[in-house]
């Protein structure tokens, strides 16, 4: 058989990879912010705990960004398999990607990032975001990293771990996805080489589709082999080491205010939002939630809605009802 038959034969191949399909999956169970938000709610006021809440608000925009674009790709219905977070160590390099897609032509990574505010990409590609005054003044400039510069690195170092570990030779394209529809982004300087790898979240799909589509492209490889990419970066994923943040913070045992302390705030709180319930709703403060279901609250301190429904009193109405409330009261 010669090459044109087999080229032709790969081609007009039935193709069982008819929409997205994700092998590694998104979770917004993130355990390093399951963690800052536990030593939140343990250190005392001050400079530290105002350090932890920051990074708490970064890491929640940033997996809400990447909740964003987990959506659009899955209803994209592309022919594609996706890797979510997935960090290789190669040589003396490490990389991690928000995304990795595998498509029949090529493969994209993805890095995802909400970037508040005004950002303005100098003729130099450099990216400085804009801080202004509440009448929209433009009071300081700070620089900023490039995401571009930093995803192209991930790239190479993905294209030298997958051809010498005789994996693949398929093009790697680096795209960067802007996963906040407030941020506003200055291109009249931006050089074409940076804005043509720039898009928000909601073009995801447009972006993609016309790749894949493209007919100049004569890229084409068989599904056993996608799937031979992603079951390899799947299986050689390293998870993140967890990160010593008592020492990251400088914290000390002076930071920490007292068990007896977290629980007496905490039985405060919920006891006022009961008794303004009740109130609202004009009914008794035991129909809320008792006393009993109050101190088990504040003796467990549940992190979740599946944990408060495994609290006596708290049924999936009441949950549903009251849960959110109690969680950011025991979280703050």
């Amino acid at each position: 058989m010669s090459l044109f038959e087999k080229f032709m034969n790969l081609v007009h191949e039935k193709r069982k990879i008819t929409e997205t399909i994700f092998l590694k999956d998104f979770t917004s169970n993130n355990p390093q912010l399951r963690y800052l938000e536990n030593l939140f709610a343990k250190l005392k006021s001050g400079y530290i705990k105002e350090q932890v809440k920051r990074d708490i608000i970064f890491l929640k925009q940033g997996i809400e960004g990447e909740k964003y674009v987990y959506y659009e790709l899955k209803k994209s219905y592309l022919p594609i398999l996706c890797l979510y977070d997935i960090r290789i160590e190669h040589e003396e390099y490490v990389a991690q990607f928000d995304f990795i897609l595998i498509s029949p032509k090529n493969i994209y990574v993805l890095e995802t990032r909400t970037l508040n505010g005004d950002i303005t990409i100098t003729s130099d590609g450099n990216f400085i975001k804009l801080i202004k005054s509440i009448s929209g003044k433009v009071e300081s400039r700070e620089s900023i990293y490039s995401p571009i510069v930093q995803n192209e690195r991930h790239v190479n170092i993905l294209r030298d771990y997958l051809q010498k570990n005789n994996i693949s030779r398929l093009p790697i394209i680096s795209l960067f996805v802007i996963a906040n529809p407030k941020t506003i982004i200055n291109f009249d300087n931006c050089p074409t080489k940076v804005s043509d790898k720039i898009f928000r979240h909601d073009r995801l799909n447009i972006i993609l589709n016309e790749a894949i589509a493209d007919k100049h492209n004569n890229n084409f490889i068989p599904e056993k082999n996608m799937y031979k990419i992603a079951h390899f970066l799947q299986d050689n994923h390293k998870p993140t080491q967890a990160i010593d943040f008592i020492k990251k913070y400088r914290i000390t045992n002076e930071d920490y205010v007292s068990d007896l302390d977290i629980h007496i705030n905490i039985y405060e709180e919920l006891r006022k939002y009961r008794h303004a319930v009740s109130r609202e709703e004009n009914i008794k403060t035991f129909m809320v939630f008792s006393n009993n279901t109050l101190e088990e609250l504040v003796e467990k301190k549940p992190r979740t809605r599946e944990e408060l429904l495994q609290i006596k009193g708290l049924g999936k109405k009441k949950v549903d009802k009251y849960g959110d409330k109690i969680l950011s009261i025991i979280n703050s």
